[in-house]
């Protein structure tokens, strides 16, 4: 079990106690004896040795009382706060992550663009977002229902995990709606890597009630250019994808115009309604 610096530093005070009053006793013993051998004034000696054995006891009491309450109840009070602070790290954990996907959740990736726009700004560094949108999501839930709707997202949040880097920020910020920042990242890599998202999302078998589904996705991609705030960047990504949907969905469009690979078959697309 752990101990804290406090528990210990309350050992070391007791410790120090204890030889302290050994060493008070041994004194008064010996000055005692001395005494008794004639060695010194009787009557003065005799208070002296007196005050030392008092002192002695006292220093014993102290010993007793850290090792018996004080030290048992700063083990207890640090236990407390170590479980407090554990739960306050739960709870700051769930209100930033979302429940159906265990990725972070609007708030978190506010909090994260805010913060990687403002040391980037710093520095110079290039700095990508990319939104997501699964297409004809609403089909899937009246056809399937939304327990197999909640499967297609937690198999898509599967897919951008495994696409994604360690140090990307991945969140879910809305029904059927990803987002994700991709730290230095420049406008050719963001638009390769949400080529392959795409791709992966777009290849990734699902089945429903037994029958194959093709889960497709429109995405919209924009690098920060250094002045803009957060929400005309995001505001700028959500208009590329916008412009993704209404020009044919199962694509990727950024500031330099479309990218698409192979479109998944239309006999698998027409499966999703």
């Amino acid at each position: 079990m752990r101990i804290s610096r406090a528990e210990i530093l309350v050992l070391i005070y007791v410790g120090g106690l204890a030889v302290a009053g050994v060493a008070t006793w041994i004194s008064a013993s010996a000055f005692a004896g001395l005494v008794a051998g004639g060695g010194a004034d009787v009557a003065g000696a005799g208070w002296a040795v007196l005050v030392s054995r008092a002192v002695s006891v006292v220093l014993a009491l102290a010993v007793l009382f850290g090792l018996l309450w004080l030290y048992p109840a700063m083990r207890r009070d640090a236990h407390e706060r170590g479980r407090l602070v554990t739960q306050s790290r739960s709870f700051m954990q769930a209100a930033l992550t979302d429940v159906l996907t265990g990725l972070r959740n609007r708030r978190y990736f506010d909090d994260a663009l805010a913060e990687y726009m403002k040391e980037f700004g710093l520095i110079d560094r290039p700095l990508g977002v990319m939104i997501l949108d699964l297409d004809h999501f609403k089909a899937i839930n009246d056809t399937y229902g939304h327990d197999n709707g909640d499967l297609v997202l937690r198999q898509v949040s599967l897919t951008l995990q495994q696409h994604t880097r360690y140090h990307d920020v991945l969140a879910r910020i809305g029904g059927e709606e990803f987002a994700v920042l991709f730290p230095n990242t420049d406008e050719f890599a963001l638009k390769r890597l949400a080529e392959r998202i795409r791709e992966a999302i777009a290849v990734a078998p699902v089945t429903l009630d037994a029958v194959p589904v093709a889960i497709t996705a429109s995405v919209g991609i924009a690098v920060w250019d250094g002045r803009e705030g957060a929400g005309a960047l995001v505001k700028r990504a959500d208009q590329y994808l916008y412009r993704a949907k209404t020009s044919g969905r199962n694509r990727v469009i950024g500031r330099q115009g479309v990218a698409i690979a192979e479109p998944v078959s239309p006999d698998r697309l027409a499966e999703t309604g």
